[in-house]
């Protein structure tokens, strides 16, 4: 009977894997169950109604660029943006450092070009941190008295929306910090990694972060996309640097920072003219599994382990909730992708145990057939929770890509959560070692692209890259 006993504890196991991952699925059915309870989606602006906000008084708005070896795609960015934007009382702010020589060198070429582009010099060699760099871009807007209404922060490799300027300026009126939604770039079928951030991305932003709205929960800032008012920037700096440069994600430590500190705080979702026009912030993200990793493991790092060191535990109880989600991903990632292999063993066990089960001694039998069938039964509501998450997934990924780019979301499903366990793990790896070592991270550059009809003409059929 030994061999009994040892598929007894192994089963045991798996039931405590299995009610772990109808927990989590429990928790993110909540999300699904008041985004459709309070009608939560996007918001479609009537022509009528986008008329009367085009013909707002345009405030003083700062884009920010932090940059580090961006030679290959920062200037078809600044190129492509400006050329797009449907606004004119803004400037961008490229801070570079002294040490990447051919991206200052671009910069510099760029503020010739257009006026409405500034070069900041970094006083200190890089890489250090993204936070340190747009602090040190922050810094001198105040030794030069430069006048604003707002900052809005991006990368090199965004392509900004060009009313989206004109919707954070309509904003404005009311909040002092603004996140617009950020999607990847479409990508083709088979590129199942970079696919995996326009399934993700477009289920967060078109219904977790309104969720998170809805319940006056903090709203976390994407690192782009994200505008900030003058009177939450001067408010900071009274007393501290607005960018933590001791968190990798010091954009999502500002948004709960902000939120703590009782600045009014929006995440706008809006469509314009159909439902597929969002006015949203979209980029390429890597479509490598070792780059992704890379990426992810920093944002599993800054999100869920640093802010839980730095912040702690602050807020309303929605806003503890969301903390909760925000920090469960080191666990709650392998959870998953376990989860999915319990459901086959169930399957398994399901169909071939009971023919086997029957050739034992009938004590034996009715003792181990309970286990079984609970197990099975566990095993069932893994299979009905994933179903939805597929289903949640297929979804949002209709809703902003349209059929023809949502179909494979069920597979890139899969593929994520791969990466997010490397990513867990590697965050971990990171985090531990630092703690050790008492050292900060570095920022760490992942690969990026821009399209290459964006901005300029290129001869090349792949996606402008810089490493």
């Amino acid at each position: 009977m030994d061999h009994f006993l040892l598929i007894d504890w192994g089963l045991y196991a798996m039931m405590v894997l299995a009610l772990l991952f109808c927990f989590f699925g429990i928790d993110d059915s909540f999300i699904d169950f008041w985004s459709i309870f309070k009608k939560l989606g996007p918001t479609l602006i009537k022509d009528s109604d986008w008329y009367w906000i085009s013909s707002l008084s345009e405030k003083r708005i700062l884009i920010l660029v932090a940059n580090w070896q961006e030679e290959n795609v920062l200037e078809a960015m600044i190129q492509g943006n400006i050329s797009g934007i449907d606004y004119h009382n803004y400037q961008f702010l490229l801070g570079v450092y002294p040490n990447d020589f051919k991206t200052k060198e671009i910069a510099e070429r760029l503020a010739q070009q257009f006026s409405q582009v500034q070069v900041i010099v970094n006083p200190q060699d890089g890489p250090t941190s993204k936070g340190q760099m747009l602090n040190a871009v922050l810094d001198s807007i105040f030794k030069s008295s430069e006048p604003y209404d707002a900052i809005v922060i991006h990368d090199a490799e965004d392509v900004i929306h060009s009313d989206a300027l004109k919707l954070i300026n309509w904003q404005l009126d009311k909040f002092d910090f603004i996140q617009i939604p950020v999607f990847s770039l479409i990508r083709s079928w088979w590129q199942l990694v970079g696919g995996t951030y326009m399934d993700e991305f477009a289920e967060s932003h078109t219904k977790d972060m309104l969720v998170r709205s809805s319940l006056k929960a903090a709203i976390p800032s994407a690192g782009v996309g994200t505008a900030l008012s003058r009177k939450l920037v001067t408010e900071y700096l009274k007393k501290e640097t607005l960018f933590s440069p001791h968190n990798l994600t010091e954009d999502y430590y500002l948004g709960i920072q902000s939120h703590l500190r009782g600045f009014p705080a929006t995440f706008a979702c809006f469509q314009k003219d159909d439902p597929h026009n969002f006015i949203a912030t979209r980029e390429y993200f890597p479509n490598k599994v070792r780059q992704s990793v890379r990426q992810k493991s920093r944002w599993t790092l800054g999100i869920a382990l640093q802010s839980l060191q730095q912040l702690g535990w602050q807020g309303s109880v929605a806003n503890l909730y969301f903390l909760y989600r925000d920090r469960k991903s080191p666990l709650s990632n392998f959870v998953l992708l376990l989860g999915m292999g319990t459901f086959i063993v169930g399957v398994f066990l399901y169909l071939l145990t009971p023919g086997f089960l029957v050739q034992t001694q009938d004590h034996f039998l009715s003792e181990h057939l309970v286990t079984y069938e609970i197990f099975v039964g566990l095993s069932m509501a893994c299979f009905a929770f994933m179903t939805l998450r597929w289903v949640q997934r297929f979804r949002a990924a209709y809703r902003v890509y349209g059929l023809r780019h949502s179909w494979v979301s069920p597979i890139r499903l899969l593929v994520g959560n791969y990466i997010a366990v490397l990513s867990s793990t590697s965050a971990m790896g990171q985090f531990i070692k630092n703690r050790i070592k008492g050292t900060v991270p570095l920022w760490q550059k992942t690969l990026h692209e821009i399209p290459n009809e964006f901005g300029r003409v290129s001869e090349k059929k792949e996606p402008i890259s810089s490493r």
